[in-house]
């Protein structure tokens, strides 16, 4: 068979970059120049088992042989990208993706003209306002703002008016049913079949084209009735063998078989003259099957399934969406090398940014590596030793090109890898084992932020599993009890370079979303850091030797104590650590009282004071070296922002490293006397109960709430019963809630200080007082979602039996124990009906949480998908990708959060020490100081601290230009992506939240919608579960009730 083109020569075949992507329809002279091969056989091959001419496999269509040549263009497949075909429909037929936009169109231009239906004088406005957003934006062309007032506009002229303002016909309403079939209202109902919409698409004037929303050079609007249909190529639509021989074929090859004998059979029909009902029927079996080639899960439409297997067929639309579609699966996200995914396993004494790699694993995953002068003999020895042995090489590329295996090389013996290593020279590249100080990226899905990826330092290790220091743990909201992660290994020098550079732990120790450190000591760190820091600590030279050489200090400082004994306090210790110009304040998470908590004689040692780098005052726990800290900076925050991220770092290493092993010798642990209370606590605990138990019965009491059996004749009563009942039920809650903080307060007291639980919960590291105080004292009321007549709100459990939740109560007993207070501890033990409500309120969390994290994930989707875009410009305003100005500055400042440290870019007080080193009666005026600071564009908030400390000129000048560089540092960096920072920032916390409603304790208030619910209703404008609305009324209207009363029953819900 004579070739239709040439075949390309390979070398001939020149890369080329595509400018851009216009989307649009095709018209059917187009099609039939694209498809030149016309298809109109249905079956696919002939009795000899080969493809049919002119069928659905036609060998013009392309080649997916790897040995056979295109007859069409004489390619092999590697060149051929495949020709298309073309099926002649019979009928034309609605295209389904332009069904909605037909309609439109339809009811608004008239019929017979084809104009739109709008007097001349404003639809030449329109058309000339339609021209003109064309000339300025030529990308776009339709402004549909426009297209939208025009319909409504066309919708208001067509109520007042039945014929066209142009040629007088009648005007017509057409109507959508049953997905593509579109019915004339009036005069009587009847169905306009796609030749007459066809015809009326036709009449549409290219200017009237602009005004319902279709570009006349892209898409003519009666090209969305198709005529001629295009055939996909075979490289799109492949055959495939199966494990017993036979032929499988594409879903698009099943449908287009069924589009095939669908028209053969409607043009049959026409041909006989068959009646007009047989052809109407036969015409809406090819639109459905059409339908079907381009979406097989319209809303409305029948799916098509395969026979035998009932397998829904995949379409054009169902390879393209979703998350198995072409897009997201094989196109953003793909299946990727040089990756390994094992168990993650605890290791605090490697570096917070290195990551244990079992040595099995790094023999694999290989990093190639350029020969040249410098390095050239330890590559040799690489590749001596092999694939086998650790440290080796797996492959070398000679000139960079094509690959030799070393273990296909290794079977010729130990003389062909010395030959193969004799042989390197500079330019060649060694494919090496993984070794020690390698940058790769580590990863835990779900990757809900830009920090569930971070880059660390190989450190190959004996075992099985990846190694993770705990301190990085927050970032990736990782565990040990099982957790798999991810680790890639970049495969070029730029990219190595990036991953230690942004992606490093040591410059992502702060979180965007707080700007807090997200890295730090956490559990039995922290409770390690108390026991060493608290006052009574001291240690002999033998322990203090042993504690700072884990930290790989050799010298010890001046003892605290000399006699008796020499000793050191853990304080001591803990300052050798720190920078010798360190000074910092805080309040610690165990202080007494934090609020009054002023100064070192604070009970409790809860006030941390750090002068020149020695830690006089306070403990460390979590509010001091903690992770993600609210409303105060940690020790952490102040090292990064003051000497930078490399002593930060270090600091932490030496820190966590002494507390991961002194933690072994302290015995963190509990028993069961630590959780036992004197009786004398039982009593308050008892007493607390008995007297919320009167005060919920005089509640009771107080307001008895009558139902009648007949029904409510208004809704106003309904509602005003309901609120009663809601009412009470929050007083109800409000009552036991505050009664049940008193038995905290009991706990507290009467529980051991220096145990180790209450030490736990006091410093942050793990738990709480009010955990305590129900595991010892009293559990409380427990508390479920219900709906209250209109309104969903988080109470006491009401829904059960008639009348009462449990049969093991009277009916009618609205006692706190009949409706969900449990009033022993979990260490006494719950009774069954307890138990059974507890069971109740467990269930609904765990429900919870299975919901929230589905619907955080697709949140985070429809955020990240809209605010891709949005990015800091060149010229420091915000934008998204067609230059749209968001914000004039990024948060109204133009700083980064992660820089800010808490709203302070710089350590002022630091900066002048710094400079001003002796005290003065006089310096330069406050005046000069302004003036000064107005000119380097910085804060006049500033003036009075540096005034303070009384400068000279030219210390003033210092001062100034470190603060400068200090506040262009704290600039967000020009590019940054900060519409996905954004998204994520609002969808990781999304997945924490509680969904729908919560109750807070204590709170008389109609609960609203809050957590991943709430989210959706401000985001997605959905509808909201429990609306709630203020309305405020003018002075008169509230001073006669009976005006009042009327006002209220006209409000409509």
């Amino acid at each position: 068979m004579a070739l239709i083109w040439e075949p390309v020569p390979e070398e001939e075949i020149l890369p080329y970059r595509l400018d851009k992507v216009i989307f649009g329809l095709i018209s059917p002279a187009d099609a039939r120049k694209i498809g030149f091969i016309e298809i109109t056989e249905p079956t696919a091959y002939d009795e000899g088992g080969l493809p049919v001419q002119g069928g659905v496999l036609d060998p013009r269509l392309g080649t997916i042989n790897p040995r056979q040549r295109c007859p069409v263009c004489g390619n092999l497949p590697k060149n051929c990208p495949g020709h298309f075909g073309r099926i002649e429909l019979a009928m034309p037929v609605v295209h389904i993706g332009y069904v909605k936009r037909i309609k439109d169109a339809l009811n608004t231009v008239c019929h017979k003209c084809g104009k739109v239906l709008l007097p001349q004088e404003r639809r030449s406005q329109f058309i000339e306002r339609a021209h003109e957003y064309a000339r300025d934006n030529p990308e776009k062309v339709v402004d549909d703002e426009l297209v939208r007032e025009v319909r409504d506009q066309v919708k208001v002229y067509a109520k007042k008016h039945k014929k066209c303002p142009h040629c007088g016909a009648p005007v017509h309403r057409v109507e959508l049913e049953e997905v593509y079939k579109f019915i004339v209202k009036e005069p009587e109902p009847r169905r306009l079949w796609p030749n007459e919409i066809r015809d009326i698409l036709e009449k549409i004037s290219d200017d009237d084209s602009l005004l319902i929303g279709f570009d006349p050079k892209r898409a003519r609007p009666e090209w969305a009735v198709l005529t001629v249909l295009l055939v996909p190529p075979l490289t799109a639509r492949p055959s495939i063998y199966l494990e017993t021989g036979e032929r499988s074929e594409d879903d698009l090859t099943h449908i287009l078989v069924e589009i095939l004998k669908a028209n053969r059979k409607l043009n049959n029909s026409k041909r006989v003259g068959a009646p007009v009902s047989m052809v109407e029927s036969e015409w809406d079996h090819l639109q459905y099957w059409v339908s079907v080639f381009f979406n097989n899960a319209t809303a409305g439409m029948p799916v098509a399934m395969q026979k035998g297997t009932r397998r829904p067929l995949k379409s054009l639309f169902q390879r393209l969406s979703g998350k198995e579609g072409r897009l997201r699966k094989n196109l953003i996200g793909k299946r990727v090398n040089f990756s390994a995914r094992t168990v993650i396993s605890p290791d605090p004494m490697i570096d917070i940014d290195e990551v244990g790699v079992p040595v099995e694993i790094a023999m694999v995953l290989t990093v190639p590596e350029y020969v040249n002068e410098n390095n050239i003999e330890k590559m040799k020895e690489l590749v001596m030793r092999g694939p086998d042995e650790y440290p080796g090489a797996n492959a070398i590329r000679k000139g960079g090109v094509t690959p030799i295996s070393l273990k296909i090389l290794q079977r010729k013996g130990k003389d062909a890898l010395r030959e193969a290593a004799e042989q390197l020279e500079p330019g060649d590249i060694v494919e090496r084992h993984l070794m020690d100080g390698d940058y790769v990226i580590f990863n835990r899905q779900p990757s809900l932020h830009k920090l569930s990826m971070l880059g660390h330092r190989v450190k190959v290790l004996p075992g099985a599993t990846f190694r993770l220091h705990p301190a990085v743990c927050v970032p990736y909201n990782a565990d040990f009890d099982g957790d798999e992660m991810n680790l890639h290994v970049p495969q070029i020098l730029d990219g190595s370079v990036e991953v230690r550079e942004l992606m490093g732990v040591k410059y992502n120790m702060l979180s965007p979303r707080t700007g807090g450190s997200i890295i730090g000591a956490r559990q039995d760190f922290i409770t390690a850091l108390y026991m060493i820091t608290k006052k009574d600590s001291l240690f002999d030279k033998n322990e203090a030797t042993r504690i700072l050489s884990r930290a790989g200090i050799t010298q010890l400082p001046e003892p605290a104590i000399k006699r008796p004994r020499r000793l050191w306090t853990g304080k001591q210790l803990i300052s050798m650590l720190l920078p010798e110009d360190l000074n910092f304040e805080s309040i610690a998470k165990s202080a007494v009282k934090a609020s009054e908590c002023k100064d070192p004689s604070c009970p409790g040692d809860g006030y941390v004071l750090i002068r020149e780098g020695k830690l006089l005052s306070g403990v460390l726990d979590d509010n001091i070296v903690g992770t993600l800290v609210k409303g105060r900076l940690t020790l952490i925050d102040v090292l990064i922002r003051d000497y930078g991220e490399d002593v930060a770092i270090e600091f932490l290493n030496k820190l966590l490293k002494i507390a991961s092993k002194e933690v072994l010798l302290y015995g963190i642990t509990n028993s069961p006397k630590e959780l036992m209370i004197p009786e004398e606590a039982k009593r308050e605990i008892e007493e607390i109960y008995s007297n919320m138990k009167e005060e919920v019965t005089r509640l009771i009491r107080s307001r008895p709430i009558t139902r009648k059996i007949t029904i409510y004749r208004t809704k106003e009563e309904l509602l005003r019963i309901m609120r009663e009942e809601q009412m009470l039920e929050f007083d109800i809650v409000q009552t036991m809630d505050s009664f049940w903080s008193k038995v905290s307060s009991v706990i507290s007291k009467y529980i051991d200080p220096k145990s180790n639980v209450s030490i736990m919960a006091k410093t942050g590291a793990r738990g709480s007082m009010a955990n305590l105080a129900q595991i010892i004292g009293q559990v409380g009321q427990q508390k479920v979602k219900t709906r209250i007549g209109f309104v969903l709100t988080s109470g006491r459990p009401r829904k059960g039996y008639k009348d009462r939740v449990l049969s093991y109560f009277q009916r009618g007993d609205l006692s706190p124990e009949a409706r969900g207070f449990v009033k022993n501890s979990y260490v006494s033990g719950l009774n069954p009906a307890e138990f059974i409500f507890h069971a109740m309120s467990s269930r609904e969390s765990l429900i919870d949480k299975g919901r929230r994290t589905e619907d955080s994930g697709y949140f985070y989707r429809r955020v990240a998908n809209s605010l891709k875009d949005v990015y800091v410009s060149y010229d420091e305003t915000v934008r998204d990708s067609m230059g749209h100005i968001i914000q004039f500055k990024f948060g109204g400042d133009g700083y980064d959060p992660t820089k800010l440290f808490r709203n302070e870019p710089v350590n002022l007080e630091r900066i002048i020490r710094k400079y001003v080193k002796e005290e003065r009666k006089r310096g330069v005026s406050k005046d000069k100081i302004e003036e000064l600071l107005r000119e380097a564009d910085l804060p006049l908030s500033l003036a009075d601290a540096i005034h303070g400390a009384r400068p000279k000129e030219s210390e003033l000048k210092e001062i100034i230009a470190e603060l400068k560089e200090g506040f262009e540092r704290a600039k967000v960096e020009v590019l940054t992506p900060i519409g996905l920072i954004s998204a994520q920032s609002i969808a990781e916390p999304t997945t924490q939240m509680v969904l729908r409603t919560f109750h807070a304790p204590g709170l008389l208030a109609m609960d609203v919608t809050h957590g991943v619910e709430r989210f959706k209703e401000l985001v997605f404008y959905a509808s909201t579960s429990t609306p709630t609305m203020k309305i405020y009324l003018r002075p008169k209207c509230q001073e006669d009730i009976s005006n009042l009363r009327k006002i209220l029953r006209n409000l409509k819900e």
